[in-house]
């Protein structure tokens, strides 16, 4: 296990090292913040569209900093409380010092369970084998982008495999530390993700095994139910009870209007608040898997409202490196079985996948995360001790540290170098710090911004930020456009989509002006997303 530390330090270290730079993405103020003021204000809730843990640990990381809290904790509004994040992260803090802090408990927990995930897998696969799988998850460049923000999506993936292997492990060999590590994962995982519930029809199809296990099973259950119903009557002591009223009165209305009477009464107990909350969260994240996001979704150069049974098989093939590709190719072409228990973990795996390919959700790769762990030991299994299984290893470790620092945006050679999707796929608003340094850099002095992101780009830029919707552009001015907007303005329906991707902190722009996008290719690329011009007037 020496040698597996040392390789799991230095990956800490690159990865660490990769996402540094990275300005706050979409999701992580909030996350941040809400964790933080949940701990120290009683006016800070945490919004139920995801369970509390994975924001508490990001909250636990800030306490050291001891940042100012806004001046007025304001409630919710519908999902986000957006003037309360902004004062907090933008206003009353330096953006930057407390994003650092709040990334280290997700890549810690993504250090952790790739260390779990070689002591699982040798005792599963073997030694070799067990490598073979590390290697395969660790060079995953969407396992390593994801390793470096305030989501809950590693956490997940750990969650979701740990259970299900200590499940099937436990069955082989029944004693009560088995059992209590399989229960304590099925425990946490239910305060990550939503998501994770399918871990109970999941575990009980498993537990079909082993019958006389089956009154264990249900005592793990119950356990995991006892965890929820104590953390949410936690979480629900910081904020008072009005406030879980208003939010269950306007921001479940069309979204679940059948259940808000029996949400209500369950605010106004105070042993059933907990559950109450929790019903209201996982309700409202139902909804949003079925009505799909706010914003639109895109695929290989179309924007679409509704989720496509394409996203995540697209996905997963463009955003796989093509040694690992090949490594399939090469494994499937032996057509060997994978060992029983690496079986039933890959047939779970697969019925997650398929679960997630269902939903109108089609926000990024990060979401079929949890299936990865099981599918790449599956790979390992039954790859062949070959020098060509060894070079194209070798080229995946290679892959990793040439796409070095834009894991986010990686796209293997087969996509022809395009972006096949957006959002957490390859731009989440990550590059205001790396736009400022390529500025000071090329010695530009000032840049016309179309950004798509959270912070208001000023916080970072200063004086150097002019909206482009506002700008009358000069010949030879710097233009920076994220590529979100880039892809807008070159598709016919960017009417219809333009105003959906813009937030408080930027103006509409005029797409009629900046028709020129259309047919302007960049000259060069910031970090992951933006895209740089210099125009004349149009």
């Amino acid at each position: 296990m020496k040698k597996v530390l040392i390789f799991v330090v230095l990956w800490g270290l690159l990865v660490g090292a990769s996402g540094w730079d990275d300005s706050p993405a979409f999701d992580e103020p909030e996350h941040a913040a809400a964790g933080y003021l949940s701990l120290v204000s009683d006016g800070g809730w945490l919004n139920p569209a995801h369970p509390p843990l994975c924001k508490w640990l990001a909250g636990l990381a800030l306490l050291p900093l001891q940042p100012h809290l806004p001046g007025e904790v304001e409630v919710w509004n519908q999902y986000r409380a957006q003037n309360t994040v902004r004062s907090f992260f933008y206003q009353e803090n330096q953006p930057q010092p407390l994003v650092r802090a709040a990334r280290l408990p997700t890549l810690w927990l993504s250090m952790a369970f790739l260390l779990g995930f070689f002591a699982l897998a040798r005792q599963l696969v073997g030694v070799s084998k067990a490598w073979v799988a590390l290697l395969l998850l660790a060079c995953n460049p969407s396992w390593i982008a994801h390793s470096r923000y305030v989501t809950n999506d590693v956490a997940a993936s750990a969650a979701f495999f740990a259970t299900l292997a200590g499940l099937l492990l436990w069955q082989e060999k029944p004693d009560k530390t088995r059992w209590a590590l399989f229960t304590l994962g099925l425990c946490l995982a239910q305060l990550v993700k939503f998501s994770m519930l399918l871990l109970l029809p999941l575990s009980l199809l498993i537990g079909l095994r082993r019958p006389r296990q089956l009154g264990w099973l249900a005592l793990s259950w119950l356990a995991a139910g006892l965890t929820v119903w104590l953390a949410y009557a936690a979480l629900t002591s910081s904020f008072p009870a009005n406030y879980q009223l208003w939010y269950v009165e306007k921001a479940l209305i069309g979204r679940g209007d059948w259940a808000s009477p029996q949400l209500q009464a369950l605010a106004q107990e105070p042993l059933l608040r907990g559950p109450g909350w929790y019903l209201t969260g996982l309700l409202a994240q139902a909804s949003h898997l079925r009505q799909g996001h706010v914003w639109p979704a895109y695929l290989n150069g179309e924007f679409y409202r509704q989720g496509r049974r394409s996203y995540f098989p697209a996905l997963a093939f463009f955003k796989e490196p093509l040694c690992g590709l090949l490594l399939l190719g090469l494994a499937l072409a032996q057509r060997r079985r994978p060992p029983g228990l690496v079986l039933w973990l890959l047939g779970t795996a697969c019925l997650y996948a398929v679960v997630a390919s269902l939903s109108n959700l089609n926000l990024g790769i990060r979401h079929l995360l949890p299936a990865y762990p099981a599918y790449y030991l599956a790979l390992a299994s039954v790859l062949p001790r070959t020098r060509l299984s060894g070079a194209l290893l070798a080229g995946l470790v290679i892959t990793a540290l040439w796409s070095w620092p834009r894991y986010l945006s990686f796209f293997n050679l087969l996509s022809g170098g395009r972006a096949v999707a957006l959002d957490s796929n390859s731009d989440w608003g990550t590059d205001l710090v790396h736009l400022k340094q390529w500025m000071q850099a090329q010695g530009e002095q000032r840049v016309a911004l179309l950004y798509f992101g959270h912070p208001d780009p000023a916080t970072y830029l200063g004086e150097a930020y002019r909206p482009l919707a506002d700008s009358q552009l000069q010949p030879g001015d710097l233009v920076a456009v994220s590529r979100t907007f880039y892809e807008v303005a070159r598709s016919s329906q960017r009417g219809n989509l333009g105003g959906a991707y813009l937030l408080k902190s930027q103006s509409r722009p005029d797409w009629q002006r900046l028709s020129w996008l259309q047919t302007a290719h960049p000259e060069a690329q910031v970090g992951d997303s933006l895209l740089i011009f210099h125009k004349g007037s149009p």
